[in-house]
């Protein structure tokens, strides 16, 4: 009993207290709900459509179609991405390559009208960048399966293959898909698409 009235208990409970807020802190948390990432995506998918609207009326303005350097970016990238792997190609550019696996989930649960709760339950997202990027890469591999089905002159495009096209257009496009710059997405979509060597590479 002596030993009870000592400080040593109350030393041990404090670092049990310690140690067990400790592991509590360590895991990850969302700060993103499922609400923010439903918007996140309208918004994209809203200014997307609109970019592809004015590509198709030749109203982008004449700096975005003669980046010559997106263009080379875009090609030098895909390369890349032949040889290496997009996973790569993300850790490279500093992108955690769970979008991956965050894509591949949303794909085969976007008819759930729960999507978003359980892409949140699933996963966890930290920043608005990780969430902007993961709903580029849906809708422009959403913009591209679309450009393929509409075009009867080109052979259907792999699932693989429409990843490796989107996420090269989605990294290329760099900070664009934060600050929104729906219309370098759209030509780079454009090139990617025009650009043969690339279908051919992962067709």
């Amino acid at each position: 009993m002596n030993f009870f009235r000592k400080p040593y208990l109350a030393i041990f409970m404090a670092s049990l207290f310690v140690l067990f807020s400790c592991e509590q802190n360590d895991e990850p948390t969302n700060i993103i709900d499922a609400q923010a990432l439903k918007s996140i995506h309208q918004t994209i998918s809203s200014d997307l459509n609109a970019a592809l609207s004015d590509f198709n009326s030749s109203s982008i303005s004449e700096q975005i179609l003669s980046d010559s350097e997106a263009e080379q970016e875009l090609i030098s990238n895909h390369n890349y991405v032949i040889e290496n792997g997009l996973e790569s190609l993300l850790e490279k550019n500093g992108i955690d390559t769970e979008v991956l696996a965050e894509f591949e989930f949303y794909v085969q649960n976007k008819g759930n009208e729960n999507v978003y709760d359980l892409l949140v339950e699933k996963f966890h997202f930290e920043s608005l960048e990780e969430a902007k990027f993961l709903f580029n890469l849906v809708e422009i591999n959403s913009l591209i399966e679309s450009e393929f089905s509409d075009n009867s002159s080109r052979t259907e495009i792999s699932w693989g293959c429409g990843l490796a096209i989107a996420g090269t257009v989605a990294t290329t496009a760099g900070a664009a898909f934060i600050t929104g710059g729906a219309a370098l997405i759209v030509f780079l979509i454009s090139k990617g698409i025009a650009t043969a060597a690339i279908i051919d590479a992962c067709s």
